[in-house]
């Protein structure tokens, strides 16, 4: 099954490589002059017919783009040129942006073009990216191109995929340490949700990863604090880059004969499908939160012969901290379900889930997770499930919670298989699937299980309180070891408050957390 995934990420990955629609114009030569027109440095050739204003990356000089320029008045054969925008203190910013597409757009118009506005696109690098997103919107320019960037879901100054209503391309590189694989999988994930209703929205919102690329290699390939070393040939980079870029452009401009859309368009589709693949771990996690506690409940409790055929579960999930009182309030029970029901089932736990959701105003990319940090299962102990049904339990096999934080990281690193983020993985922190998972009791209050370079700690409490404001934490401890602490709570069926008896909860790790780590940010020196 595994070289069968293999086969068909090589196959799509190929896609993922391809020439731009760009055709050469009579008026077209090779060389590209550069001229400082005003705020802008200006890359052309020929006779351009479109312009793509090129704003910087937070103090990363202008000069430092002119590879990438180069590379894209090359491919479209003259037809494009490129401005990369200077900006005072050089911090892109939303005050200065307008005047320096205005004075972009005023080169197309000394040539004798109208519609400037549709010939206009403009890049952002990083932070130039957030800058430009809301100029490209009010101008109703061509659209918006994102280099190691995206539209910040932020409180102040925010947009998504699914709300941004001009063409917009999210292009990033695989090794990208400040604008890293979770935040394109973010926009993956929006973008599939999309296109469930509109196949065609592909085209005017794709997402793209190229691969081995780094964030610095969107322009110069200089080294950053934060970004992480790429294992592809910069001039390779831009020239993929540069493809995909124009194919955008092609497939979003009125300018363009209706074959050239139609062959960029395909372009752009196959190489989103190809980044969907590739970050497939990050999107199937994602989709997997809700299962977490369902899957630990079965784990705490282990039933002799089918009687989880016979049991099932539902969950109450309570996902913003305005909810966390009613979380608190609220408590695991067993029902009995109506006879006559088409229906193997006659009991049915449920579990309140609070699944910890902080507020993000700046969302912020740079080593920042996008998972919620912890799952709190408000589960029923194995003993209760046994009182509250009549089923037989199997008390040989019962898990306590450091052992569900192991399981739980274990299923999620199960994802990467297959992918080259495994063998990144393996590369730092040796195969997972060889990791051993050892028991290390630590005393009467607090277990400890080791997996792999994983330490994994729980902490036993007495009160739900105690349990609701305990600690959970992942923390880096070296350069190749890590460290969970958890806290878990459990009653007997005999407690005074009949409500609180039977409680067996436990503070979970997410999987999409577990799987950001392990493409990203466990990655990092």
């Amino acid at each position: 099954m595994k070289s069968s995934i293999c086969a068909v990420y090589k196959v799509l990955v190929g896609t993922m490589i391809s020439a731009s629609v760009f055709a050469p114009t009579a008026a077209w030569a090779s060389s590209v002059s550069k001229t400082i027109v005003g705020d802008l440095t200006v890359y052309s050739s020929g006779q351009p017919e479109q312009v793509l204003v090129l704003f910087p990356g937070a103090f990363i000089a202008p000069e430092r783009y002119q590879g990438l320029a180069e590379a894209l008045v090359n491919a479209s054969h003259g037809q494009v040129e490129v401005a990369v925008a200077q900006f005072s203190g050089g911090f892109a910013n939303p005050i200065q942006a307008t005047g320096r597409i205005d004075q972009a757009m005023a080169l197309l118009a000394k040539q004798g073009y109208s519609d400037v506005a549709a010939r206009t696109f403009v890049g952002g690098h990083s932070a130039g990216g957030i800058a430009g997103h809301p100029a490209v919107f009010s101008k109703k320019l061509g659209g918006l191109v994102l280099l190691g960037s995206y539209l910040p879901h932020s409180a102040v100054f925010g947009a998504s995929l699914t709300t941004y209503e001009r063409p917009v391309l999210t292009l990033g590189g695989e090794l990208d340490g400040l604008t890293g694989v979770n935040y394109l999988a973010r926009d993956s994930r929006a973008l599939g949700l999309l296109a469930e209703r509109d196949s065609a929205v592909v085209a005017t919102k794709p997402v793209i990863v190229i691969r081995g690329s780094s964030h610095m290699q969107f322009a110069d390939g200089g080294m950053l604090a934060g970004d992480m070393k790429p294992e592809k040939d910069i001039n390779l980079t831009h020239s993929e880059a540069a493809d995909i870029i124009l194919n955008f452009m092609a497939a979003n401009s009125t300018l363009s004969a209706p074959s050239v859309r139609e062959s960029a368009s395909a372009s752009l589709v196959a190489q989103v499908a190809a980044t969907k693949l590739l970050l497939q771990p990050l999107l199937t996690a994602w989709d997997k939160t809700d299962s977490v506690c369902k899957n630990s409940q079965r784990l705490v409790a282990p039933l002799a012969s089918d009687g989880w055929n016979q049991l099932g579960i539902v969950t109450r999930v309570y996902d913003r901290q305005s909810q966390i009182l009613r979380f608190i309030a609220d408590k695991s029970a067993v029902r009995i379900l109506k006879s006559g029901m088409e229906s193997s089932l006659t009991h049915q736990i449920e579990i309140p889930v609070y699944v910890e959701n902080p507020p993000d105003p700046l969302d912020i990319s740079t080593d920042h997770y996008l998972a919620s940090p912890v799952l709190a299962c408000k589960m029923r102990t194995l003993p209760s499930i046994a009182k509250e049904t009549g089923l037989t339990p199997r008390t040989d096999d019962a898990k306590a919670c450091a052992e569900l934080n192991v399981i739980a990281i274990r299923e999620a690193l199960a994802l990467l298989d297959g992918t080259p983020f495994k063998d990144r993985l393996t590369q730092k922190f040796g195969d997972p699937t060889s990791w051993n998972a050892t028991h290390e009791p630590s005393g009467d209050d607090l277990d400890a299980w080791r997996y792999g370079p994983i330490t994994v700690r729980s902490e036993s409490k007495a009160s739900g309180q105690s349990w609701v404001s305990g600690k959970f934490a992942w923390t880096k401890t070296s350069s190749v070891s890590w460290q969970l602490d958890t806290v878990e709570l459990i009653t007997g069926t005999d407690v005074f408050f009949k409500p609180f008896a039977g409680a067996h909860y436990c503070k979970i790790i997410s999987p999409l957390k577990v799987v950001e780590w392990a493409t990203l940010i466990g990655l990092k020196n």
